[in-house]
């Protein structure tokens, strides 16, 4: 694989519903994510360790600044949610009066080393914030409609200068990690909201999932693109599939018709991870059957496992 994995945390947010068990200080979750940047953090290595504050309501100003420092001493990346819901506007005003893109900005949180994720509610006058310090934004279509969070203002962004990836965003928010599928939500959600078809093309949107992504995480010129000189991290996809014919435009059958498992080879660093659709590295079935045995104890250990046995829900008008 390769990737970053950034240590998060929440300080704070008890009285917004964040639960006490994942409310830590700043000092115990920022020790924690020194020592793993300092164990895995090779020059070179595939994946690499960063740091996290989760949003402007469950972060205080003093826990952003404590992740500046630390990044800035051991020179990672950070990443922060920015605007992602009404509510997180709502919270920032009514604490500082300001939005929460200004807010990190006068703490001095803001660099080109900050991947701002979702960015929905973002104003005008924020984008130029971001624009002005060069963090980087991570888009998330799938979870943004899922969660009913709104649906980030791309084409601005893009039209500033902004570097803009694309994301899956999690499991747990959009319920799959599908960049084919994430290319097409980002696509269709513009159009749809901008009611504008020509909005948003193909190959801007497969240009956000992998040259935007590789220059959001600083990895431009190592990934994103083939190119002499850069890693081989490349996927192969087939197109001999009736879901896909007739194709027209490969990038358009990529990003509209593509379903997800036409990926049949991967190469990571120029070695092959997956061939004919077959996994290399892992037992992909064993993986799934213990991470489903993991999640099932998780859900019980929560109390949410009643979520299984909910009852058919069909809609009211």
């Amino acid at each position: 694989m390769r990737g970053f994995v950034c240590r998060g945390f929440a300080s704070m947010g008890e009285e917004y519903g964040t639960p006490r068990e994942l409310i830590e200080t700043p000092e115990k979750a920022l020790g924690d994510a020194r020592e793993q940047i300092r164990r895995f953090n090779k020059p070179g290595g595939r994946v690499q360790i960063g740091v996290a504050c989760n949003m402007i309501w469950t972060v205080d100003e003093g826990g952003y600044r404590q992740t500046r420092k630390l990044a800035d001493e051991e020179k990672v990346l950070v990443t922060t949610h920015i605007g992602e819901t009404t509510f997180e506007l709502e919270t920032a005003a009514a604490k500082y009066g300001k939005t929460d893109t200004e807010v990190l900005a006068d703490i001095g949180f803001l660099g080109p080393d900050v991947v701002a994720a979702h960015c929905v509610h973002c104003t005008t006058d924020d984008i130029r914030l971001l624009l002005k310090h060069d963090v980087k934004v991570s888009n998330n279509p799938c979870s943004n409609q899922y969660l009913a969070s709104g649906c980030a203002p791309i084409p601005e962004m893009l039209k500033a200068g902004l570097t803009v990836g694309l994301a899956s965003d999690g499991p747990a928010s959009s319920n799959n990690h599908s960049m084919i599928q994430a290319m097409k939500f980002a696509a269709l959600q513009q159009k749809g909201v901008h009611q504008d078809a020509e909005i948003i093309t193909a190959e801007t949107v497969l240009e956000m999932a992998t040259i935007g992504g590789a220059r959001a995480v600083g990895l431009e010129g190592e990934i994103g693109s083939i190119e002499v000189g850069k890693k081989a991290d490349i996927a192969v996809v087939d197109y001999d599939n009736a879901w896909m014919t007739p194709i027209h435009h490969p990038v358009s059958a990529l990003v509209y018709s593509a379903l997800g498992h036409e990926v049949v080879t991967v190469l990571i660093d120029g070695n092959v991870v997956m061939r004919d659709g077959v996994v290399k590295s892992v037992d992909e079935r064993a993986v799934r059957r213990s991470a489903q045995l993991h999640a099932d104890a998780l859900t019980a250990r929560a109390g949410t496992d009643s979520f299984k046995r909910r009852p058919w829900r069909s809609a009211t008008m």
